[in-house]
């Protein structure tokens, strides 16, 4: 590239080819990424959907099946009790909401005393 001097400056003559090659390859990357995170958005909503719909169907079995263990265990509660207590599913699928889960919390090590 060529360049002239004028006082502290340089001025650098850039070819327009140049800067419109620039230009249109971070137009094609931008759009790329867009797209990217478009695919991303649609996949991952497609799986929660498929999760609530698997949940959904297995505690539609789970019905069925506990319909069955009570008949069959009527006279053992005890065996009923730890069925249901088996079966429960207490967690929404997805990801918690709300406040961050605490992973463990820091011992203090001791404090240091300086004389």
């Amino acid at each position: 590239m060529a360049g002239t001097r004028i006082g502290q400056a340089r001025i650098r003559f850039v070819s327009s080819d140049l800067l419109e090659g620039q230009l249109r390859q971070s137009i094609a990357a931008l759009e790329a990424a867009i797209v990217s995170r478009d695919n991303h958005r649609f996949r991952r909503q497609l799986a929660t959907e498929t999760l609530s719909l698997r949940a959904r169907n297995a505690r539609s079995v789970l019905a069925v099946l506990t319909g069955i263990v009570e008949q069959r265990l009527a006279n053992r509660p005890e065996l009923v009790a730890e069925w249901r207590a088996r079966i429960r599913i207490s967690k929404k699928p997805g990801m918690p909401r709300g406040k961050a889960a605490v992973v463990g919390a820091a011992e203090p090590v001791g404090v240091l005393k300086v004389a």
